[in-house]
């Protein structure tokens, strides 16, 4: 189950964030070969999101979990494909959205280990 952690420097609007949560699903679901329905997305907005001394009033961090190790190149294609979605839905420059990949070993889920 890949949980993706979406903090957004600016508030959007319901319709925004089900573009997002679906976007997000598909590019996930396409590049690591998970169904969407096992698939968790958290989106949280206004984030105060700050870079050194500069406040990103439009910027985001994402941060992809995931069970199982994954070729680099799926991490470059999901970083290309979430920043030129992201950067489309939500009027962001791609240098204010950063993206973190973590490989979890172990995960649990309905209490039995996976």
């Amino acid at each position: 189950m890949p949980f993706i952690n979406v903090r957004l420097s600016k508030e959007i609007n319901s319709q925004q964030k089900q573009t997002i949560q679906r976007e997000i699903e598909k590019v996930i679901s396409e590049e690591l070969n998970k169904p969407t329905e096992y698939i968790m997305v958290a989106i949280d907005h206004p984030e105060e999101l700050w870079l050194g001394d500069n406040k990103l009033e439009n910027g985001a961090m994402i941060s992809v979990q995931h069970m199982g190790a994954t070729d680099k190149n799926a991490y470059a294609s999901i970083s290309k494909r979430l920043t030129d979605n992201l950067s489309s839905i939500l009027n962001t420059k791609g240098s204010d959205i950063y993206i973190t990949f973590q490989c979890i070993n172990e995960w649990a889920w309905n209490g039995t280990l996976l």
